[in-house]
């Protein structure tokens, strides 16, 4: 009984999505600022997507000095250093912006404007 409601929890967890532990997460937002031309990282997430998968997306601020071809190189790179610390990061999705995009708390309300 133990071991299948323990199993179930886990299964459950699985399916919706657990994120990766807060001290993994900052390794993985270090690899990524490692990367010649990284300003800032304002947004970074890992799931778990199934057994020994993970799913990396987030937002990558350059410096506006960087070509197009360096922002392209570097997003590559970032990509082959996940994969190369974590082997388990199936997908990696990072997405450059200009700067910090703010949540919905922090986007004006027509109440505000």
């Amino acid at each position: 009984m133990a071991a299948a409601v323990a199993l179930t929890q886990q299964n459950r967890s699985l399916l919706t999505g657990r994120g990766v532990p807060p001290r993994r997460l900052g390794a993985m937002r270090n690899a990524i600022a490692a990367q010649a031309g990284v300003v800032d990282i304002p947004d970074l997430l890992a799931v778990v997507i199934g057994p020994g998968m993970l799913a990396v997306e987030g937002d990558v601020t350059f410096d506006d000095a960087l070509t197009v071809p360096e922002v392209e190189r570097a997003l590559s790179n970032m990509e082959t250093e996940l994969r190369l610390h974590w082997p388990d990061v199936r997908y990696v999705y990072l997405t450059p912006v200009a700067a910090h995009r703010p949540d919905d708390k922090e986007r004006p309300t027509d109440e505000t404007v």
